[in-house]
């Protein structure tokens, strides 16, 4: 009696291969019956095994997926995933489910899970589902879970089959500037503080500001500043000293340009301008934005004093003498 050891394609199985435990059986070797019939045997039951394999691997495949294109906030979209029966039998009780419970989508008007009754072989079906993404979505892409289930007409259990698709959700970012509590007095220095608030969906990269050249401000801090990341619904300040110019008006405004990159890597170049008031130092006293001094007036009272002090102490001397 003979025993062929356990093999896959002419390589040692351990315990089993993919889906398959294959375990070949005793074969005894009666008198008359040669190592060639023995082989032939072995490859038959070999061959057998592979054609099991590929008709359970190629059995139902994803033949087409439509539908899936950038999407934005709100915006609702309609995907169809097409099913083909790769197999020789019927593919019965077809379940196609979405998993979107981690996602910014959800189903509109219909569910995340879609049944086919049946395909037959070499025949292809259509799983439809339709979502919208939520208004809140940031922008990126979102890999969605898919998972197939069915059964054949040879095999009452149930086959799984797990897939992953894809969904961009897209957002125009909105990008804004403006002054924080700063004013400019003419011919002084003086120091203004821009706000740069990301009012959009979606985080920024890379963010820098550039300020453009005035022909009424002298720009005494780097005019290139670089921020780094921005997130959404926040802000960063950049600070700037400078110099109006005597021939500056009372309003201007201060040209930027704003380079950045959203969550999908897209760049973008604004060109945004910073209205500011110029005040001489009349009007900014007149207005209550700076307190009057009064060095020179003190300075005059001190030297008054101190005269009056030596013409006092002259006088006395002078009338003592007469005496």
């Amino acid at each position: 009696m003979k025993k062929i050891s356990e093999t896959f394609c002419g390589l040692p199985n351990p315990k089993g291969f993919g889906l398959f435990k294959v375990s070949e059986p005793e074969i005894s070797t009666p008198k008359g019956v040669g190592l060639h019939e023995i082989s032939v045997l072995k490859l038959l039951s070999i061959l057998l095994l592979l054609i099991v394999v590929i008709n359970t691997i190629s059995a139902l495949v994803i033949d087409s997926v439509t539908g899936l294109k950038e999407v934005f906030p709100g915006e609702v979209i309609d995907i169809e995933i097409g099913l083909k029966n790769n197999e020789d039998v019927l593919i019965e009780d077809v379940s196609v489910s979405l998993d979107i419970r981690e996602m910014p989508l959800a189903p509109f008007e219909s569910s995340s899970e879609y049944s086919i009754k049946e395909i037959n072989e070499d025949k292809t079906k259509y799983a439809k589902f339709t979502l919208q993404a939520l208004t809140t979505a940031a922008p990126g892409v979102y890999k969605i879970p898919l998972e197939i289930s069915y059964k054949n007409e040879n095999n009452p259990e149930t086959i799984l089959k797990k897939s992953i698709i894809s969904i961009t959700i897209t957002s125009k970012p909105i990008v804004s500037i403006q002054l924080v509590e700063s004013f400019v007095i003419k011919n002084q220095e003086d120091s203004i503080i821009i706000k740069i608030i990301n009012k959009g969906l979606g985080d920024l990269k890379f963010l820098e500001i550039e300020i453009l050249p005035s022909q009424y401000i002298t720009f005494l801090s780097p005019t290139k500043q670089y921020v780094g990341d921005l997130d959404s619904d926040d802000f960063d300040n950049v600070e700037l000293k400078i110099f109006a110019k005597n021939n500056a008006p009372e309003k201007i405004n201060i040209k930027t340009l704003i380079i950045y990159k959203d969550a999908l890597d897209n760049e973008y170049k604004e060109e945004l301008e910073l209205p500011l008031n110029i005040y001489t130092k009349e009007k900014a006293i007149s207005l209550g934005l700076m307190k009057k001094s009064y060095t020179f007036e003190i300075i005059i009272l001190i030297v008054l004093l101190i005269a009056f002090y030596f013409l006092y102490r002259y006088i006395k001397k002078m009338l003592a003498k007469r005496e």
